[in-house]
Order: structure tokens, then sequence, then C-alpha cells
């Protein structure tokens, strides 16, 4: 019992006692030193919409009024004085989260201030904890002065480790003094923060030595210190020239890049255009996309060698037409199928053996036909080369025709298919793919040799003696024939004003072309005998024959284009970029790419042939499917070769896109333009086992000069309550109670583009400010770091400005540019010394174009990291315990031992 009496006596003797209440006018004077330190701070930021609105010195003596409102307080005082001090400085630089909340999250004024100051009151307890430990250090010192450098590492350190949920430092407003912030390439940003404090103490510290000069216990000058410290900072600053003339030489000598970035300034209301009628929504996102595409030709017209578009600036009103893999035309050398596809090793396209596991093919083929790259059936004396899809029996097929399925769209993504095939005696087959065919009966009795469908119910056939068979709405009829000559092969054209056109041909030049009135005949000159038809892009028919004869219909007149063979064609079609395809007796294989003037071979990589003679019997072209922008997977996007449109003659009459642009023009990427692209858009995903919702992702996409994806980006980091709701996924209610969340996806990969040699890091949004991902990204060795992103989020306001200002300091720390592209501003190019040498404003609609240097990396901070900032944390932790540890020893009685 004594001993439990003693413990307390000892406790109560402990307890320290309760400080008397502070005067009214100390109080005052305190509360008036941290407001001024706040609001110096955030002034050192931009705090406008205007270009250098951060007045940036201020930073370098904001702290000197903090730390005099703090001196000589005890932790629990020090910690609210300080709380006050952040407050000031969040509010100051973070009061257009109240425009966000309100513009775009339709909240009440007594909801978004609330939460306004809610984040600025978080955010400001940094400084409170900083006053605390400052106060804590000081409880020993006389006059509760901390060393100079005792304080820069208390605050680096906590600077480091308190969660932000806009990260920001005290550095940060110095974006644009370069001298500055060039050892960020040494310890990051908050090495910079560090000198900056050391100075801002050393200054209070000859500030307290002259406001106690009447003092007898004035404690002495730390003159040591004070030269260190300021000699220390000047160090810094000639280190930083001399740095800034060093990069300077080596951005000289740098290959370079001729970037062109788009800003179209559309505000966040605009882009999505929901609150419209669907009418003016309509309008306003085609709009949207014609002017990205009309300033992008611009761009081009200036010899850019990419265009960059914002953050999810592919918004496209219709669905775009889309390829999953690189493979765009299939073909039959001695029955067994090959491709033409992609080669990146040769940057071309080329021929090569399909894998036999892809497709299940019949040998000996002699027909082949292609709905898309992932549909196709071929024909052979075994039947169809599809599981499941049995001939009628009796009959002998000789050609196959491949469409969308009724209800379908002709070119709908994953349509289901309908096959047709045609034979000998006249017969006529249809049906579901995978299914058995049902015979139809087509009024000749003539071989059909060729098929063409426009639709699953329509359609033509053409055969021996000139048979022609009209195939409407799934019933067939013959045609009385315009010739007695054999016809061998079908197409149709595209929609065009004509409508579409079939074209047959046959032996001794023949074509039979049907018009929407009937059939009539044409001729070519020589009478060369006809075997294969295709209509290209712009629905002019080519065809091949005999002798290496091929032709085209040039202002209604057909112009040979023979090619360097002179042996017979076996095969021709027109494949989805344009290029004419070719095929001779000889085994040769041969390409015409569009726009080009003469034939060229074919690049091949087809494998051993056996015993065949090598000679390629079919080609068919694996044409675009119709996507919802934009599958996950996609591989190409088409390009429009349509006219754009003058946005002032949109505006007045927009019935002028019907009459000059299809649906594949209108949701396309690339249209008045070709030169490569990086653009930020949605993608998506099916819905993986058990779920019915897509996933989506906010994706950044690089197109190269045909429309073919160079490589994607998923977002990694995705911003809460903006582009996901925490907890959703656990509790789907939230996202019913707040409507304006996204849902995305982040993604699991930082990557960098590989393009034209070099390596390109992607960036999305706020990622740019985030030190740590850009040093993941640094580690892929990029050339040049580009960051699409959309700030129409936060109006016109201080943000943009701001978060160009945090982003900067990613150029220093890793000697790389950095280019940032909005949509709304501030899109710019920052060197890798950290030079905005070109922005935006953040008024109107503009292009930026710079010659930017690809750099090769490689700093310090990049290869240590925040190893800086983790020292001064164990400084900071070693002092304190060493503290503890000596005053431990020296309250311990004599005698006592451990």
């Amino acid at each position: 019992m004594n001993d439990a009496n003693d413990s307390v006596g000892k406790a109560k003797k402990r307890r320290k006692p309760k400080p008397p209440p502070m005067p009214r006018p100390e109080r005052l004077r305190r509360l008036g030193l941290v407001t001024l330190a706040g609001v110096l701070t955030f002034l050192s930021f931009p705090f406008t919409t205007e270009r250098d609105s951060n007045l940036w010195p201020l930073a370098w003596f904001a702290l000197v009024p903090f730390l005099e409102g703090i001196r000589g307080l005890t932790g629990k005082r020090a910690f609210w004085f300080g709380a006050l001090g952040g407050f000031v400085t969040n509010l100051g630089g973070f009061w257009w989260i109240s425009e966000v909340l309100r513009e775009f999250g339709h909240l009440p004024w007594y909801v978004y201030w609330p939460l306004t100051l809610l984040n600025s009151f978080y955010q400001g307890l940094m400084f409170a904890v900083f006053a605390l430990l400052v106060a804590r250090a000081a409880r020993w010192k006389e006059h509760g002065l901390v060393p100079v450098w005792h304080v820069a590492a208390l605050f680096t350190a906590v600077e480091w480790l308190f969660p932000m949920i806009f990260p920001w430092y005290l550095a940060n407003g110095q974006y644009r003094f370069l001298p500055a912030i060039q050892i960020a390439e040494l310890g990051g940003v908050m090495c910079i923060s560090f000198v900056m404090v050391a100075f801002n103490a050393g200054l209070h510290r000859l500030w307290v030595h002259r406001a106690l000069r009447r003092d007898p216990a004035r404690p002495e000058l730390p003159r040591r210190a004070l030269i260190a410290t300021f000699l220390g900072t000047a160090i810094v600053l000639i280190y930083g020239q001399v740095r800034v003339v060093m990069v300077d030489a080596q951005i000289a000598e740098a290959d370079k890049l001729e970037l062109g970035l788009v800003e179209a300034d559309i505000g966040i209301f605009e882009k999505q255009a929901k609150h419209l009628p669907p009418r003016e929504q309509a309008l306003t996102l085609h709009r949207n996309l014609l002017k990205h595409q009309t300033m992008s030709a611009a761009l081009e017209a200036r010899g850019v060698d990419l265009v960059v578009w914002p953050e999810s600036s592919f918004f496209p009103l219709d669905d775009p037409f889309i390829k999953r893999t690189d493979r765009m035309a299939l073909g039959l050398v001695d029955g067994r199928l090959v491709e033409w596809v992609y080669d990146a090793a040769r940057d071309d396209f080329a021929w090569r053996a399909l894998a036999g596991a892809e497709v299940e093919s019949v040998r000996e083929a002699r027909a082949l036909a292609v709905l898309r790259e992932d549909r196709f059936v071929t024909l052979g004396p075994e039947g169809l080369g599809e599981a499941g899809t049995a001939l009628p029996e009796g009959a002998t097929f000789r050609a196959i025709a491949l469409v969308a399925a009724p209800g379908f769209g002709t070119h709908e993504d994953h349509a289901r298919a309908t096959v047709w095939a045609a034979g000998e005696r006249g017969a006529l087959a249809f049906g579901r793919l995978g299914q058995a065919l049902k015979p139809v009966g087509s009024g000749v009795s003539e071989t059909l040799d060729g098929i063409a469908m426009k639709s699953a119910r329509d359609g033509v056939a053409v055969g021996r003696r000139g048979a022609l068979v009209e195939i409407e709405r799934e019933a067939a009829r013959a045609v009385a024939p315009v010739s007695q000559d054999d016809l061998s092969a079908v197409a149709w054209s595209g929609p065009s004003k004509a409508g579409q056109v079939a074209l047959a041909v046959g032996r001794e030049g023949a074509i039979a072309v049907r018009f929407a009135e009937g059939w009539e005949l044409e001729r070519l000159p020589g009478e060369i005998d006809l075997v294969a038809v295709d209509f290209d892009r712009d629905n002019a028919p080519w065809v091949g024959g005999a002798g290496g004869y091929v032709a085209t219909r040039v202002a209604g007149a057909w112009q040979p284009v023979p090619l360097p063979s002179a042996r017979d064609v076996t095969a021709l079609a027109v494949d989805p970029l344009g290029a004419v395809l070719v095929a001779d007796a000889a085994g040769g294989l041969w390409v015409r790419p569009e726009g080009a003037s003469a034939w060229r071979s074919a690049a091949t990589d087809l494998g051993p042939a056996g015993q065949g003679s090598g000679v390629m019997s079919a080609i068919a072209s694996a044409e675009w499917a119709q996507a919802i922008p934009l599958p996950r997977d996609v591989r190409w996007v088409r390009q429009s070769r349509a006219p754009l449109p003058a946005l002032v003659d949109f505006d007045r009459d927009p019935t002028i896109e019907l009459a000059q642009a299809s649906d594949r023009d209108r949701a396309t990427v690339q249209r008045g333009f070709t030169t490569p692209i990086l653009f930020g858009g949605l993608t998506w995903a099916p819905p993986p086992p058990g779920k019915e919702r897509r996933v989506l992702y906010n994706t950044a996409i690089m197109l190269d000069q045909r429309g073919r994806v160079v490589d994607t980006y998923d977002k990694v980091y995705l911003l809460a309550f903006g582009e996901y709701m925490p907890f959703g996924e656990t509790f789907p209610g939230l996202y019913d109670a707040f409507p304006q969340a996204g849902r995305f996806t982040a993604g699991d990969e930082v990557k960098t583009f590989t393009w034209r040699g070099h390596r390109i890091g992607i960036m999305i949004c706020y990622e740019d400010i985030m030190a740590d991902f850009t040093g993941r990204l640094a580690d892929l060795e990029p050339n040049i770091i580009i960051n699409v992103t959309n700030d129409a989020w936060f109006g016109k306001t201080a943000e943009p400005w701001l978060h160009l200002a945090l982003a900067v300091f990613r150029a220093v720390e890793n000697r790389l540019t950095l280019v940032r592209s909005t949509n709304t501003g501030i899109s710019a190019f920052i060197d890798p010394t950290g030079r905005l040498t070109g922005a935006t404003r953040m008024d109107d609609a503009e292009v930026l174009v710079g010659e930017v240097p690809l750099m090769s990396g490689g700093t310090v901070y990049g290869a240590v990291g925040n190893l800086f900032a983790s020292a001064m944390l164990i400084l900071v932790v070693a002092h304190a315990s060493l503290a503890w540890h000596r005053r431990r020893q020296r309250r311990r009685p004599e005698g006592e031992t451990t």
C-alpha cells in the first residue's frame, strides 16, 4: 500500500504544471505571425490564372514569422498555432476546391465550403506536426531556439512523411527560380525544401538575436552555423547556375523531336455535353472531335513529328472502326491459309503462314471468305473448314461468301456470321456459320463460280455462260445474261452517292456491272481473260487477269497497271489500308500501297510449301470491325481521308457532314492528317467472370502514321471520388450516392512506348506530381516524358498553374524533357533544367509547337531516390533518442544503476 502511495506521489511530482493563460496581446501577436507566414507561403505559389503570378522570393523568409510565432510555446500550444498557419497556407493555395465541388459536384455552399475548409485544415496539420516537434526539441534550449540545421531536418522529415490529399512541398513555388531547383537531381524536391527552411531558420536566429539585444540573457549567436547556412545556400545557387549551363550544352547536342500539342479549350461540361438535349449533345460531341482534328491538320502542315491530344480527348459520337490484330488479309497457298500481316521487324507488311491451331481448315482449300480478322471460312473438297457447318448433300460448291448475320450491322464488332455457297449446276445454299446450310433454288443450271453478298439476305452470284443470279431476302432469281462469256468473280462496292454497285468479271474482258437500273456490259480493250475483282477505299474497281494484267477505273476509263511479271493473275484483293494485293501463276506476290505509283514484291515468310506449286489461289481482305470505343485490345484505328469541314460551315449547317463523311469517317482519330498521334481516351475490357459491368480504363494511346496502335498505357494512380469511389466495389451503393464519380479500374504497369528508336514515358493527369511514380518510370530509361491531363475540372482558377509548378521538378529530378498536354491549359514544354520553353494560356484554343530534346536521363536522385529525406528522418530520430537518453541520465538519482 505504501509502495502504491509512493508511486502516486512520484507521478504527481513528475506531472508538469499547467502553463498560465497567455496574455491576449501576446496571443494576438502570435496569431498574426503564423497567419502572416501562411499568407507569405501561399503567395510564393501560383495564386491567379496569370502566368508568373507566384511571388517565389517570399518563401525564402515566409517561415521566419512562423518560427517566431511558435517560439517558447509548449508542444500543445505550438501544435495549434502551427495548425492555424498551415490552414491559412492551404486555404490560400487550395481555395479552388470549392469551385470544383460547386460546379462539377453540384453541391450546395453549406457542403462544398465545409469540405474545402476541412481539406485545408487536414493538410495544414503538416505545419502543426512540424511546430509540435520544434517545440518539443526546444524545451531544453535557451529561449526556445533549436539549431538551424535541426529545424530544417525536422521540416524535411515531416514534409516527406505527412500524407497529403494534394501532395505539395515548400520548394515547389521555386519552379521559376532555376538556380535553386537544380539540386533536385541530387536529393529531390525535399532537398530544396531543406535548404530553404535552413535559410529561413538562419534568418530567424538573426532576427531573434536583434530582438533580444537588450536582454542580458541573450543567447550567443551561432556564427559558425549561420555562416555554414548562408554559405551553403550560396553554393547551392552557384551549383544550380553551373548545372544549367552544363545541361543546356547536353540539350544542344541531343536528338530532337518536333511535337505539336493540341489544346482545344473545351470545358468539362462541353466535353461530354450530358446536360444538353440529344441533338445538341450529338452536335457538340462531334464538333469537339472536328476541332481537335482541324487543329491537328494545321500542325501536320507545320511538319511536326508527333501530335499530342490531352487526357480523354477522343470522345466520338459514333463507334470507330478498329482492328484487334495486325492481320489485313488472308490467302490460300496450295490449300493452306496464309496471312498478310504487319511485321514489326520490317516495319512493313509481309505474307506468313497462319498457325494451324487458329482455324479449322480443310485440305486443298480452293475458296476463302473473310468477314473480319477473327471470322473466316475456307471451302475445299471435304466441305467448309468450320466445325458444324455442313453443306447440302449431292452438290459441289466452288465459291463462298461470309457476311454479318441478320440482326447485326455489316461491320458490327463480334457479329455472328452467315455463309453463302455457290457451285456446280446452279447450286446455292446459305446458313449461320457453325450450322448446316440449307439449299436455295437459283433458277440456273450453269456452274456458279463467284458469289458476293452486300448483306445477309441480298447479293449476287455469277457463273458460266454469263449466268447472273440475284439474291433478295434469301430468295434467288435468275437474271437475263448480258453476255455469254463465263464470269468467274464478283464484288460489291462500298456505299457511295450512286449506291452500291456489283461488278462481275470474266473471259475475253467481259465486265458485267449492276447499277440500280439493272445490268450493263463493258469490255476491256484487248479482251483479256479476267479472274479477280475488288474495290478500293475510293470505290474504284480493280481487276486482274491473264498475262499479269491489272487495271483500275480512273475518271470513268479503265487504266492498265500491269505487274512486272507477265504471268497470269491468280488472285487480287484490296486490304483495309487501301493496298492492292496480287498473286500470279509463278508464285509471285505483289503489293501496291495506297497512293504508290509502282508495284513492289511483297515480303514473304511462308515456310516450307511441301509438294505444292506455291501459287496463291485466293486473297480476301480482313475488314474493319465497328466497336464501342475503344476496346482495350485495339491494334488499329481506321484513318479517314474524308475532308474536314470548316467549323464555321459545320456550325451553320451540320448536315454537310452527312454528305461528305460516312459513319466510318465521323468516328476516327486521324482525319485530315496522318501524323502519328498520342491521345487520351477511354478503353474497356469484357466483364470478368461473374460480373456484368465492363471494366473501364483511363488510357493513353499512340497511333503511327498508318493508324496502328504503337502502344497503350492505363492510368495507374486514379483520383479518388473523381475516377473511382473508395470502397465502391465493396459497397456499390456509394456509386449511386455519388453519381458524378467515375468507375475506372487502375492500370497495373508503368511503361514506355518504343517509337522510332526512342522510348517515350507516359503519364496521365496528376501522376506527374508524384516523384516516386516518375522515378519508377525513369527506371525504364525513357528519352522523354509526356503527360496528358485534363485540368478543365478546375475551371479558370489557379489550379492549372499550380499543377504545372508541381510537375516541373520531375524534369529536373530525372534530367528529362517533360511535355504536358492539357485540355484547357496549361500545356507546356519543360526542358531538363526545369525551364518552361513553351506554355499556353488559359483562354481560347491554341496549338503549341516545340523542338524538344531526347535525353538519356540518369541522375543521383534517380539512383538513390529519397535517400536524403530518409537520412534527415534518421538524424531527427537519432538526435531525439540521444536527447531523451541524456535527460533520463540527468534525472537519475546519484548512485542509482540500471
